[in-house]
């Protein structure tokens, strides 16, 4: 077990943690969140230059790096807190589900459960953070590049020590600029000065990057980068001892959100999302530059010598000279045009996009076959496909248990505020300090379930089905298609049936007409 009251101990550990190991599993966690946060045109440009080998070719293509769809497809796949859950306070007093009510709407908890979620779903991993701060009892979710961890000799899956720290990012652009051209004017305009400067700049984290924040079960306490004891101003503390510096909650206030290990505690896995957005610019560049190059018809001049003056067509005209001891024949003056095959290109498009969607689970015949709509595009598919993601019930059961810990983690670090005086500056809000919670109280939390996601037309043409099939009455129609209770169906059918008496045609009935029998005289008898 890791002593980390022992300062050689924890400069070890520091050392590590800025190993090149370390620093290039954090350059990836970032490399998927720039991609997350639509910034992937350095990383399509780089796998541009590793395809042609000479970076000039890329600077002179049409490139396209606008599209981002994997923002999309994250938010959609994060789909559990979509609809908030609802949450049951077990055993709580009136008192302390009003506390408690008070904790999670303060913390933000669904809103930064939420971004768990999502990052879960980027990484394959992350942190939930609950900790006090600004008088609150904060939630934050974290990605693996904003933390550190000591693994438990006895689990190596699970940890022992929390370290976190602001990544230095000065690092990772170092890196990507020795991959990246950064003739580019666009990289230009991004790159860091390496000052911090007093407004707000992208190296403001170069005066805190030397300050680390530890935690375990039995203590909480930040040292700098040679793990020396350090307060919040950054100076050493002298005259302190861990007697002071114990975990207040004697928990960590951590929660890992992880998906399959294999004896290490970060999780070391591709993102099919990043990758496929990646792979879609780069063959969205190729198919645009293909165009550009053959768009246009080539000027072409066959001569013993190079025509003077002479300027034709958008760019240049292409020089064959002809060889002056050769018997060929006169100068010539043409065109060339070029005939690509854009339809081959755009099936390969069209074909990747469907592959992709198979790979993650998404039945293409459901919007290809002849009762599905009909789309201009495989870009179409792909988004009315993400529509219809929801979550597994592995992520929901997952998530049930990131509840159970983060009610544990708050309830604990709420119990010991309560009894921080009212006027320590330390202490908590006025509606964050109305009871203790008890032992006996947990929480149980129902989430929206997965559900099958129809379109307009579709859950219409169901219902129509079953009610011609006699399974199901008029005004079970309308409750299910407007989501109505019963009896408000049926209001709402009687006024639909009273409109259409009432726009109904009046139809007057003519009186039959009377004609006169004609009156046959018999003949007298003669």
């Amino acid at each position: 077990m890791a002593d980390i009251s022992n300062q050689g101990v924890r400069k070890n550990i520091l050392q590590d943690i800025n190993g090149r190991e370390n620093k290039e599993r954090k350059e990836e966690s970032v490399r998927r969140f720039r991609v997350y946060r639509k910034r992937q045109e350095d990383e399509i440009i780089k796998k541009l230059e590793a395809e042609f080998k000479d970076p000039s070719t890329v600077q002179e293509m049409r490139k396209i790096t606008s599209i981002n769809l994997t923002t999309r497809m994250i938010n959609e796949v994060a789909s559990i807190y979509k609809r908030e859950p609802e949450r049951t306070f077990v055993n709580a007093s009136d008192r302390e589900k009003e506390q408690l009510i008070n904790l999670y709407d303060e913390g933000s908890v669904n809103n930064n459960l939420k971004k768990a979620n999502r990052y879960f779903k980027l990484q394959d991993q992350c942190a939930v953070h609950i900790f006090p701060r600004d008088n609150k009892i904060c939630v934050k979710a974290l990605q693996p590049h904003q933390y550190d961890v000591v693994p438990d000799p006895a689990d190596p899956e699970r940890a022992q020590v929390y370290i976190t720290s602001i990544f230095d990012k000065q690092n990772y652009e170092q890196l990507r600029a020795r991959n990246t051209d950064l003739d580019n004017k666009l990289d230009r305009t991004r790159a860091s000065n390496g000052l911090n400067e007093k407004i707000a700049d992208r190296d403001d984290d170069i005066h805190n990057k030397t300050k680390y924040i530890w935690w375990s079960k039995e203590f909480n306490f930040m040292t700098d980068s040679n793990g020396t004891l350090i307060g919040p101003d950054g100076f050493p503390l002298d005259e302190i001892t861990f007697d002071d510096l114990k975990n207040p909650i004697g928990m960590l206030p951590f929660i890992d959100i992880a998906g399959e290990k294999d004896d290490d505690f970060f999780v070391q896995t591709n993102n099919s999302f990043v990758d496929f957005n990646l792979d879609f610019g780069v063959l969205l560049s190729d198919t645009a530059n293909i165009n550009r190059l053959q768009g246009y018809s080539q000027a072409v001049v066959v001569s013993e010598t190079k025509p003077q003056n002479f300027k034709v067509g958008p760019t240049q005209v292409l020089h064959l000279p002809l060889d002056p001891n050769s018997t060929s024949p006169a100068p010539t003056f043409q065109f060339a045009t070029p005939s690509p095959d854009m339809n081959a290109s755009l099936a390969l498009l069209d074909l990747y996009l469907n592959l992709f969607q198979s790979s993650e689970g998404m039945d293409t015949s459901t919007v290809a076959g002849k009762q599905g709509a009909r789309y201009t595009s495989g870009v179409d598919r792909l988004l009315a496909m993400i529509q219809k993601y929801e979550a597994t019930e592995d992520d929901i059961s997952m998530f049930d248990d990131v509840e159970r810990d983060a009610y544990k983690i708050l309830s604990s670090w709420s119990n010991v505020f309560q009894d921080v005086s009212a006027n320590d500056p330390k202490a908590l809000k006025e509606d964050l300090r109305l009871s203790k919670i008890s032992d006996s109280v947990f929480v149980e939390t129902q989430f929206s379930k997965p559900a099958a996601v129809k379109s307009d037309e579709e859950m219409e043409a169901s219902v129509i089905r079953r009610m011609e099939a006699g399974l199901m009455s008029r005004a079970e129609a309308i409750a299910e298609l407007r989501g109505l209770e019963l009896e408000d169906a049926k209001v709402q059918l009687k006024l639909i049936d009273n409109e259409v008496v009432e726009l109904a045609p009046e139809i007057k009935e003519e009186p039959a007409s009377f004609t006169q029998p004609e009156i046959i005289e018999e003949p007298e008898e003669v």
